[in-house]
């Protein structure tokens, strides 16, 4: 499910803060729940781009904290959604990514592609080689 938010509403302590990621005046937020399935895909960029066409916020910020048990379909979806974002103009950073998430974006080679940012420093992942 994708909602958006622009600028984060309150209270406060329903949207941790993300480091090095802009939120407050111009930024949108796009906030995902899951689990997302395949045949979600298309509506899910649908719905986005829409958003995004009404948004000239860059980078967009997408928090996932709300992506349990993140899987192969989850990766597609960020990585169509970065894709519709770019043929936008813009850009898509991840926030609030569980470990699990980190780790699957990671293995599958797609760090530069789905960059994380505001996440757990303690998660066990390290990025590099």
């Amino acid at each position: 499910m994708l909602f958006v938010a622009h600028p984060p509403p309150a209270p406060a302590a329903m949207w941790p803060p993300a480091r090095d990621v802009p939120t407050g005046p111009g930024s949108c937020v796009l906030v995902l729940t899951g689990p997302i399935a395949r045949d979600d895909i298309p509506g899910l960029c649908k719905r986005a781009h829409g958003l995004l066409e009404r948004c000239d916020a860059d980078p967009v910020v997408c928090d996932v904290g709300g992506l349990a048990h993140p899987d192969a379909a989850t990766i597609d979806a960020l990585a169509r959604l970065q894709l519709t974002a770019r043929r936008l103009g813009r850009r898509v950073v991840l926030r609030s990514a569980c470990g699990e998430l980190e780790a699957l974006v990671l293995l599958l080679g797609l760090r530069d592609v789905l960059p994380c940012r505001g996440t757990d420093p303690g998660s066990g992942v390290e990025p590099g080689r």
